[in-house]
């Protein structure tokens, strides 16, 4: 049953089949407002609301270019990965001419860093903190340097002395990891460690000792002399007489260590490939040399040179994983140890703690449980969606250096991920995937599942009792603070959740030294109860922006949620469920099912029956599990059918708590009517039509958007979207882009806009995974395509139909030609400003105008001016569509206009600039001057003001 729309209504059309279970494939209740020109786009526009305050930036692990000096690494020892709760210590020593990153990293791309990039995520190493050492090694230089390896190792038990977190615990083993001559460093760093009692603590706690080629008995004579001779025409260099071989320094150090070193675990491994040197090549360092020959000493050789033992181009290269199984081996021999006597004071604390804070345990018994949901593959395409990793790899956190920083302005909203869906789309599974994401990445995750049927554990008041007892449980210094309230009597009231923000994180968690980010999920926070539920928005909201805190909540899309981060002015990133990815989690679930079920000779019937589910499911991953147990018990085409038009008993739960949810709002009344008629109706209503039949039928005024429609009726009914004709009210079509594998949905559609010239025939499209499609509007008929590695959640126009312009969520801004969709211009982020809301041209088209919140830009770029120049003929890009990179120029601006709201959609009419604001009022300001003409108000207070649209003809304004 569906309602239609009336030429005067939004172009929503509604729909109710099997609750939950909508036929309207294309419906999205995120689709935006189509600025443009045009009677037609002015209805169309209407129907839509803009996509709040997300965000998508180029990956986080994009190349980004580093200085030399950073390329090689600092000096001195220098910390990568410090985790919540250390227990040991692992130090990267670099070579002859290497550097405490250069050594370590196959290239100077991002990411290629491995002990600080790849090695924190290993299975093991959650209580690994990981150093490098850099030292000044470099033969290449013109001055002379006096530098022994004596001196080296001396200056690395400094730095490990004086280190601020080796004293803080000041009881973890030490393991070397030593390349090259960095061996002999710390081979003779340890025998100083022995005798100085200045660093006599230290050298108690180096436990092992890792070599990576190192020439313990010198380096190959003749490339040691070759390097001897290269270097007398830069200047002498102390160090590298150290290496050669028969040395007085090499026997002196081979004599001692071997006499000392029967505490330490000792692993060799030596090159097997020869190091190329123009024509010739040889091996730099024999295994003679580079193994020890002691009592228990592991022995290995790497399939290597000697300058690619330590750099690898991939986790899955076989030396890595080679290095990372004895990595392993070395931090279980020495937990056996040491974190048996720590885990008897943890658990002692954690005891305390518990009965300070009335909490009994962490909620993994309701992960597990939700784990076991999950079906093996499903979910990735969230945690490798690009919009999680860069909420996952922001530059807050122990990982972020200078290379990888972004502006603050462009980060804040990436602090708080709203993953919302409709019932029933996978929702608390994908929940659950992300924790264990979190907790295989040896990241620190605190995690609560709200329970409607769990009322006393389901408060705000409980979550923060339970997000500080697993605070504490991964975090020493938090734990070391709750266990001394606890000590001290301190008393809490448990239920009142102001005291306990207050209490607990104002002044206790958010005082620690987080030396690495905090994740929370929190699922379902719509079923928190009401009163709870502003309390809980408004303090994620005002966490102060230095915390370490990154958060993911889950909920049902709409509602008091919006409602409330609205309200709160929150700063957010969206990804929504039931959508191209999750859709193809359901359909790699339901194939399998049915392959482990038919022969192969089956096959075209498994794949109709698997388009049928998948069409009947509509992203309803609980419906389509159901339905799937019950097809396998069914053997024949009419049983299966029969199936398919059921609902599952199971779904009974859903739906009466649907239900019950909609009795206990305020606008009960409303919905039952609007539910009423949307399923008995025999044709589609317009939205329009429903307004009069629910004026007729309880005599009250239907107000509500598409938006708000689906959330009063619990998302029972979905308001969908078309293309219509408004003179004959007849829906001409529906279009889907091109190359879009799933017919069951579309992908999600930001913003459209028609071109304004009438015989042009185009209507542009931006889509939820970066692609601007063009269309005719009336055959349906995809036209071109361009694909961005952003997305432009704003389009609009020049009134000659020629330039189409794009506000991108990265806060850029694209333009190109409408007709071609060649790129011809890309503006860049203007220093600090926010993300666009909106975007349109002015009347002569030589300029154009973007808000981003209390900011206006006036844009004049010079290819606006010149027509002839910039035509299609002299726009020929030699590579694909696809990959074709716009030209990067920055544009002068001419005016920047200030107001005091924030501003959610502009419209230029003749010499007038019309604003409307999220207060709900609009001004008309003097495009000449910037200052404000009149202030309009049309709607109530606070109702925000999404689009505005100027009528040159009729000179109306339809806000």
């Amino acid at each position: 049953m569906s309602i239609d729309k009336s030429p005067s209504s939004s172009l929503a059309g509604i729909t109710a089949e099997p609750p939950l279970l909508s036929p309207n494939l294309g419906s999205d209740e995120t689709r935006v407002r189509a600025p443009s020109f045009g009677p037609l786009q002015h209805r169309l526009r209407k129907l839509s609301t803009r996509l709040s305050r997300s965000s998508r930036s180029d990956s986080s692990c994009s190349i980004q270019s580093l200085s030399a000096a950073d390329i090689k690494g600092a000096l001195g020892l220098n910390l990568l990965h410090a985790p919540s709760e250390p227990a040991i210590d692992f130090v990267f020593i670099h070579g002859l001419g290497g550097g405490s990153r250069k050594t370590w990293s196959h290239s100077a791309d991002i990411g290629m860093f491995w002990p600080r990039d790849w090695l924190p995520n290993e299975a093991g190493f959650k209580h690994v903190r990981i150093h490098s050492f850099g030292y000044n090694s470099d033969w290449t230089t013109r001055k002379d340097s006096r530098l022994t390896v004596h001196d080296f190792g001396q200056a690395l038990l400094a730095d490990l002395h004086n280190s601020p977190c080796l004293r803080k615990n000041g009881d973890t083993p030490v393991v070397f990891i030593s390349h090259s001559m960095g061996g002999l460093v710390a081979k003779k760093a340890y025998l100083i460690a022995t005798r100085d009692p200045n660093y006599v603590t230290i050298g108690k706690r180096i436990h092992t000792m890792l070599f990576l080629g190192t020439p313990h008995r010198g380096a190959d004579s003749a490339s040691v002399a070759r390097l001897v001779r290269q270097s007398a025409g830069y200047g002498s260099k102390a160090f590298l007489d150290d290496l050669i071989p028969g040395s007085g320094t090499l026997d002196q150090i081979n004599d001692e260590f071997r006499h000392i070193c029967h505490n330490i675990n000792l692993w060799s491994f030596f090159e097997s490939l020869p190091t190329s040197f123009g024509p010739t090549s040889s091996l730099i360092v024999e295994k003679e040399s580079a193994v020890l020959g002691l009592p228990r000493e592991h022995v290995q050789y790497l399939e290597a040179d000697h300058r690619q033992m330590c750099k690898f181009d991939s986790p899955s290269n076989p030396n890595y994983l080679t290095l990372q199984r004895a990595f392993q081996t070395i931090v279980e021999e020495i937990g056996t140890v040491t974190l048996v006597q720590s885990q008897q004071e943890h658990k002692s604390k954690m005891r305390k703690i518990a009965a300070f804070l009335c909490i009994d345990q962490r909620p993994d018994a309701v992960l597990l449980a939700i784990n076991e949901k999950q079906h093996l593959g499903s979910c990735t395409w969230l945690t490798d969606s690009d919009r999680f990793q860069k909420w996952i790899d922001g530059p807050i956190g122990h990982w972020a250096d200078k290379e990888s920083l972004l502006e603050p302005s462009r980060d804040l909203e990436f602090k708080l991920l709203w993953l919302n869906g409709r019932p029933g789309t996978g929702k608390t599974i994908a929940a659950g995937h992300v924790i264990r994401h979190l907790q295989s990445r040896n990241l620190d995750c605190s995690f609560f599942f709200f329970r409607h049927e769990e009322t006393s554990s389901s408060t705000l008041a409980f979550l923060m009792r339970s997000l500080a007892f697993q605070i504490a449980d991964s975090n020493f210094e938090v734990r070391q603070a709750l266990a001394s309230m606890a000590e001290d009597n301190r008393t809490l009231k448990f239920e009142d959740h102001y005291l306990l923000w207050a209490t607990l994180f104002n002044e206790c968690i958010f005082k620690a030294k987080f030396d690495r980010p905090q994740f929370w999920v929190i699922d379902a926070i719509d079923e928190c109860s009401s009163e709870d539920l502003p309390g809980l928005i408004s303090m994620l909201s005002h966490m102060e922006q230095t915390l370490p805190i990154r958060v993911l909540v889950t909920s049902r899309p709409g509602g008091q949620v919006r409602r409330y981060l609205t309200l709160e002015r929150t700063d957010f990133v969206e990804i929504i469920t039931g959508e191209e990815g999750s859709l193809r989690d359901i359909e790699v679930f339901v194939e399998a099912m049915f392959l482990q079920t038919y022969d192969a000779d089956q096959y075209d019937g498994i794949q109709n029956l698997v388009a049928d589910v998948l069409t009947k499911a509509d992203g309803n991953f609980l419906w389509t599990s159901l339905t799937v147990a019950r097809l396998e018990n069914a053997y024949s085409v009419e049983d299966k059918q029969d199936g398919l038009r059921q609902i599952p008993p199971q779904m009974d739960e859903l739906y009466s708590r649907t239900l019950d949810l909609i009795s206990q709002s305020p606008s009960a009344e409303l919905a039952e009517c609007v539910l009423k008629w949307a399923i008995c109706s025999p044709k589609s209503l317009h939205i329009n039509e429903l307004a009069e039949a629910v004026k007729l039928d309880v005599g009250k005024t239907l107000a509500a958007n598409g938006r708000e429609l689906e959330s009063m009726t619990g998302y029972l009914i979905v308001v969908d979207v078309s293309i219509w004709d408004l003179n004959t009210s007849v829906c001409v079509g529906n279009f889907e882009k091109d190359n879009f594998n799933y017919v069951y949905a579309t992908s999600q559609v930001l913003d459209m806009v028609f071109n304004p010239i009438a015989e042009v025939e185009l209507l542009a499209i931006s889509y939820m995974d970066g692609d601007v499609v063009t269309c005719n509007p009336w055959t349906q008929d995809q036209a071109n395509k361009y694909h961005l590695q952003t997305l432009l959640s704003a389009l609009s126009t020049s009134s000659d139909g020629r330039v189409l312009v794009g506000a991108a969520e990265d806060g850029g801004i694209y333009l190109f030609l409408f007709e071609t969709l060649q790129p011809i211009y890309h503006i860049q982020l203007p220093g600090d400003q926010l993300r666009i809301r909106d975007i349109a041209f002015s009347a002569d088209n030589l300029r154009f105008y973007d808000i981003r919140g209390q900011c206006c830009n006036v844009w004049e770029p010079i290819i606006l001016l010149s027509k002839e120049e910039y035509d299609d003929d002299s726009l020929e890009i030699s590579c694909s569509r696809e990959e074709a990179a716009l030209p990067e120029i920055k544009a002068s601006r001419s005016h920047v206009y200030q107001w005091g709201e924030s501003i959610t959609a502009i419209e230029p009419a003749n010499d007038m600039l019309l604003v409307g604001r999220q207060d709900g009022t609009i001004d008309v300001s003097d495009l000449t001057t910037g200052e404000m003409v009149e202030k309009l108000r049309i709607h109530d207070a606070f109702a925000e003001i999404k689009s505005l649209d100027w009528n040159e003809d009729t000179l109306r304004l339809m806000p």
